[in-house]
């Protein structure tokens, strides 16, 4: 039996799926009969499941179609993401602040980008958690690019850099992880001698 694998991110909202291409429609369909629930029950956290699609042939062998499969993962993501410019209740001299402090740290990566800008509010703020229309406000305070998506650049930034935490309510924070990076890693060293 082929596996099928889904992954639900209660904090951001993002669902990927891997499975053949044949069976994606189906168990898209087997997905969104489950969110509604999980919508209501939602606490912060993510879950994981692995389901073996009924019928499928077995894939374990590596083939043309267990390729196919994995182009086949997709995200429901699709819709992009919209964000509000709010009130980050900075002080008069704090915007030019956390301007120089962003160009001085030089971030390229949009994770890089987001650790900077939560990591100089968390150190020159009584802000310690950030919402991500309080990320995109700041984006647009440095005058930057904002990422199309910073829900999935934070849920990235959980889960496979552990440098910030989801605290629930939409809020994120920085780890020590990400204050170090952030800290002792930028700006990036150039590889030239």
């Amino acid at each position: 039996m082929t596996q099928v694998k889904v992954h639900i991110d209660l904090a951001t909202g993002v669902v990927d799926i891997e499975a053949p291409a044949e069976e994606y429609a189906a168990v898209l369909a087997q997905v969104g009969e489950v969110l509604p629930a999980l919508a209501k029950a939602r606490s912060g956290g993510s879950a994981t499941t692995e389901v073996p699609a009924q019928g499928a042939p077995d894939t374990s062998k590596k083939s043309s179609s267990e390729s196919k499969s994995k182009s086949a993962r997709r995200s429901t993501g699709g819709t992009k993401e919209t964000y509000a410019k709010v009130d980050l209740g900075l002080e008069e001299n704090q915007p030019q602040d956390l301007r120089d402090f962003y160009a001085e740290k030089s971030p390229k990566a949009q994770h890089d980008q987001i650790a900077v800008l939560m990591y100089w509010f968390q150190s020159n703020t009584a802000r310690h958690q950030m919402s991500r229309d309080e990320i995109f406000t700041a984006f647009r305070t440095v005058d930057a690019k904002v990422p199309a998506k910073i829900g999935s650049v934070i849920s990235n930034m959980t889960s496979k850099f552990q440098w910030a935490t989801a605290e629930g309510s939409g809020m994120y924070k920085l780890t020590h992880v990400g204050e170090d990076h952030v800290k002792f890693n930028l700006p990036s060293k150039s590889k030239k001698d």
